[in-house]
């Protein structure tokens, strides 16, 4: 059973100013090609989604997750502004953090040197996450994950990649190994060696 997502935002009330708090804005998981929807937690046990203690359960472990990572966002020169976590549950009940985590895909981060005197301008912050690749589909072919994708061209290919890149080397210290390639061969060999397929 997939539960969905759990997305801790810390910036809101004004444009990019911090809450006292994370709060935790859960949605339902769609089928593919339809937008999750948002839901509140008590309406996701009404449901009979969830039971009260295992929401509890998924708030608890979703507020410390966002909390370490932005301790270490942190330490790397970020800001971990929200993220998503996916949670769901296996035959036996037991409750599973599943996705990735805190990566450009699931998590929006900020470049922390200037960002409160950003902020007291009024300006934009400086993002490090695939947020310029939402706007400029937004902005350059008013695309909104609504219909099939539009075409790309190489050289926004080739920004994400480099936002990629440096968003890797500040969040782990290391410049990532870039290898050219059948990339699928590359993930399906990983899995294998561990023992996943």
């Amino acid at each position: 059973m997939l539960l969905g997502r759990v997305i801790g935002t810390v910036w809101a009330t004004r444009k990019d100013e911090k809450l006292e708090k994370p709060i935790l804005t859960p949605s339902t998981k769609e089928a593919v090609g339809t937008h999750d929807q948002p839901i509140s937690p008590a309406e996701l046990v009404a449901r009979g989604a969830v039971t009260q203690r295992l929401w509890d359960e998924i708030a608890d472990r979703a507020l410390a997750l966002f909390q370490v990572g932005q301790e270490w966002a942190r330490t790397r020169g970020l800001i971990l502004v929200d993220t998503k976590y996916e949670f769901g549950l296996d035959n036996e009940s037991r409750l599973w953090l599943i996705d990735e985590i805190h990566t450009p895909d699931s998590s929006r981060y900020w470049i922390a040197d200037g960002s409160e005197e950003r902020f007291r301008r009024g300006e934009d912050q400086r993002m490090l996450d695939k947020e310029f690749f939402r706007q400029w589909l937004i902005r350059e072919r008013s695309w909104q994950g609504d219909g099939p994708p539009p075409e790309i061209p190489d050289e926004v290919r080739a920004r994400i990649a480099g936002r990629y890149c440096d968003l890797v080397e500040q969040v782990t210290g290391e410049a990532p190994a870039l290898r050219v390639g059948d990339t699928r061969a590359r993930i399906e060999a990983a899995l294998r060696q561990r023992g996943y397929l």
